[in-house]
C-alpha cells in the first residue's frame, strides 16, 4: 500500500512537471510569435515589409486608423511581458487598455470629415453622437478614457514603485555595496516603519475610521549580558559561573534584502488571487524572515497555503513557507529565506536577557526562535532523562 502511494505520488509530481513545462513552452511561444509580428508590422508602418506588410497595414489603418500605429508597439509590449514578465495579464488591466483605445478612436470619429479613427472610430462616434449629440457623447467619452486609465494603471503603486527604485538606486550610487549593508540592524529593535504602500484591505465598518497600521520590524539582535547566577549561588556562596567570553559568539549579519518592497510583493501577489490582507510586523531572524499577516474575514487558511509557490515565483526566494496560524497569535507568518544567514553560537544563546534573568539551577539553551530563545528547564531536562 506504501508503494502504490509513493508511486502516485511521483506520478502525480511527474504530471505537474510536464504541465508546467508546456504552459512554459507554450509561454515563450506565443511570446516569439508576438514580438515577430511586431516588428514585422513596425516594418511595415515604413514600407520595409514588402508587399504582404503593406497589406496588413492597410487593413489595419481602415479598421482602427491611427490605431494601427500603435499596434506594433502593443504586440512587442505584450510579447515582451509574457516572456520576461507575468504569465499572463490581469483581466482588469486588458479592460482598462481596451477602453483607452476606443475612447480615442471614438473621439477620432466625432470629429467632422476626420477619417483617422478608422471603421471602428467612426462607427463608435457615430453611435455616440446619434443618441447623445455632440457634447454629451465628447463627456461620456472623456469620462470613459479616465476610468480606462485609472482601471488599467495603478497610479499610486507605480509612482510608489518608481520613488523606491529611485532611492535605491541613489542609496547604491552612494554607498557600494558591502557586508556593512547590515549594520543598520544592530541597534534597531521594534522600530515601525512608516509605509504609505501598506493599507489596510478590509474595510472599515461605517462611521469609524480605519486604524493607521504600522509595519514592525523586529531585527535579529540580542544584548550581549551575563548571567548573574544568584540562584546558582544559593547553593555555594563561593561558586562563580564562567564568563560568556570563552563560547562562540554569533558571527555575521542576516541579510535581508528591501523589507517593504519584500512586503509589498507580498501584498500585491495575494490581491492577485483575491485575497485581502494587512502587514502586521516583521521579525528578522538568523536564517528567514517571517512576514506576519492579517487576513480579512471569511478567508480559509488552506487558500493562503496553497500559494506559497507563487510566492516564492514574486519574490524569486525558495523556500518560502507558510504558517497558518502562528502559535497562539491570529497571523499568518510567511517565512522567507535571507538572502545571507547569521550563525547562531552558544554564547549568543546564553548571553540573551532570558537567560541572564532566570534564577532556574538547571537550565539549557534549546535554539533560538524567530522572537526568542528557547529553554528546556529542570523539570523538562529530568522527563527527557527519564
Amino acid at each position: 500500500m506504501a508503494r502504490q502511494n509513493t508511486r502516485n505520488g511521483n506520478t502525480r509530481r511527474g504530471r505537474e512537471e510536464r504541465v508546467k513545462e508546456y504552459d512554459a513552452l507554450i509561454r515563450y511561444a506565443s511570446a516569439i510569435v508576438l514580438l515577430a509580428a511586431g516588428v514585422l508590422l513596425a516594418l511595415a508602418v515604413f514600407g520595409a515589409a514588402g508587399p504582404v506588410g503593406a497589406a496588413v497595414f492597410s487593413a489595419s489603418y481602415l479598421v482602427v486608423g491611427i490605431g494601427a500605429f500603435l499596434l506594433p508597439i502593443a504586440l512587442i509590449a505584450v510579447g515582451f511581458y509574457a516572456g520576461f514578465g507575468r504569465p499572463s495579464i490581469a483581466p482588469l488591466t486588458t479592460s482598462g487598455l481596451l477602453l483607452v483605445a476606443a475612447s480615442v478612436l471614438a473621439f477620432a470619429g466625432l470629429l467632422p470629415g476626420a477619417t483617422f479613427g478608422g471603421m471602428t472610430g467612426t462607427w463608435l462616434g457615430g453611435a455616440l453622437s446619434a443618441f447623445f449629440g455632440f457634447w454629451g457623447a465628447l463627456v461620456l467619452l472623456v469620462a470613459t478614457l479616465a476610468v480606462g486609465v485609472a482601471i488599467a494603471i495603478d497610479i499610486k503603486a507605480l509612482v510608489a514603485l518608481m520613488t523606491e527604485n529611485v532611492s535605491s538606486l541613489f542609496d547604491r550610487i552612494r554607498r557600494p555595496k558591502s557586508s556593512e549593508d547590515n549594520e543598520e540592524w544592530d541597534d534597531v529593535v521594534g522600530v515601525p516603519l512608516d509605509d504609505e504602500d501598506l493599507e489596510e484591505s478590509a474595510e472599515p465598518e461605517e462611521g469609524e475610521e480605519p486604524p493607521e497600521r504600522e509595519l514592525v520590524v523586529n531585527a535579529f539582535n540580542r544584548p550581549m549580558g551575563a548571567r548573574t547566577g544568584s540562584g546558582i549561588a544559593n547553593f555555594d556562596a563561593e561558586y562563580e559561573p564562567p564568563p560568556l567570553s570563552i563560547l562562540g559568539a554569533d558571527r555575521g549579519r542576516p541579510g535581508v534584502g528591501d523589507i517593504k518592497a519584500n512586503a509589498n510583493i507580498i501584498k500585491r501577489t495575494f490581491q492577485n488571487f483575491g485575497i485581502h490582507l494587512e502587514m502586521d510586523e516583521v521579525s528578522v531572524g538568523p536564517t528567514v524572515t517571517r512576514y506576519a499577516v492579517k487576513p480579512a474575514e471569511g478567508v480559509r487558511l488552506s487558500k493562503i497555503v496553497s500559494l506559497a509557490n507563487n510566492l516564492e515565483l514574486a519574490l524569486a526566494a525558495h523556500p518560502v513557507r507558510i504558517e497558518a496560524p502562528i502559535p497562539g497569535k491570529s497571523l499568518v507568518g510567511i517565512e522567507v529565506p535571507n538572502t545571507t544567514k547569521a550563525m547562531v553560537g552558544l554564547g549568543g544563546l546564553l548571553g540573551s536577557p532570558e537567560w541572564a534573568e532566570s534564577t532556574k539551577p538547571l537550565l539549557a539553551a534549546y535554539l533560538h526562535s524567530m522572537s526568542s530563545v528557547l529553554f528546556l528547564s529542570t523539570r523538562t531536562l529530568t522527563t527527557h532523562c527519564e
